[in-house]
């Protein structure tokens, strides 16, 4: 049987809850039938320096470390290696909003690291595996293929859909609802009756608006029937 191997790091300045936690993360990969290529680092700043010519697949961060913080690591992480996955496993809950900015997958709370680890390396896993996943899109000039990775949203225009990617936009003759079915369990959500976006590109809720992570497209519309549905499946995003 060939196993999927991953590449961790992890960050935690006190070297015996790291060893701890690195055994931990290695044993859930094993539970997935995956191999787990785990380098720690008990030094904040090592981990930083490395980040320079090093990408992980997913990477595990204190937050409350001296010098350079989680966050400051996070931010580098966030700009350079967009994919990568950020997981915070910090002793503070109330720093779970101040994370959004850096798009964590999953926020740990090292108080609950043993119920809440298997499920965060469940879903990185699953979500990597995924992060390839092709879609195929009965375009109006024929089936397109794409990765779901690379779709920011699909908006309703009467009876098309003007699906946005990272390379350009697809029309299609279809609906929000029946796209909302069919992609629902890759990530995706509907925030307005005429807008389903992809969770990975969601950079905040605001009242009336959801902020993306993109140049080109800074915010789609969120209804404020579906705001309370959109911010629980962010949250569940984030905290696992």
């Amino acid at each position: 049987m060939i196993h999927q191997e991953f590449t961790v790091a992890m960050c935690d300045e006190d070297t015996r809850l790291l060893t701890y936690q690195a055994q931990a993360v290695e044993a859930c990969f094993s539970a997935e039938n995956a191999v787990c290529r785990l380098e720690p680092f008990a030094s904040s700043e090592e981990l930083f320096k490395k980040l320079d010519s090093t990408e992980y697949d997913m990477v595990f961060l204190d937050i409350d470390m001296p010098q350079i913080t989680g966050f400051d690591l996070a931010e580098k992480v966030s700009a350079k290696y967009p994919k990568m996955l950020i997981i915070f496993v910090t002793s503070h809950d109330e720093l779970v909003f101040p994370t959004f900015r850096y798009h964590p997958f999953r926020f740990i709370r090292k108080s609950h690291f043993d119920e809440e680890i298997q499920e965060a390396v469940h879903e990185a896993v699953r979500s990597i595996s995924e992060r390839n996943r092709i879609l195929e899109i009965q375009t109006t000039e024929g089936v397109q293929y794409v990765y779901a990775s690379e779709i920011l949203f699909a908006e309703s225009e009467k009876n098309y859909l003007s699906i946005i990617t990272k390379h350009g936009i697809l029309r299609c003759r279809d609906t929000v609802s029946h796209k909302e079915k069919e992609w629902g369990p890759y990530g995706f959500v509907r925030t307005h009756n005429g807008f389903l976006v992809n969770q990975r590109y969601i950079y905040s809720i605001e009242a009336e608006t959801v902020r993306l992570r993109s140049a080109r497209y800074k915010e789609v519309p969120l209804s404020k029937r579906r705001r309370d549905a959109v911010i629980e499946a962010f949250k569940k995003q984030v905290r696992g």
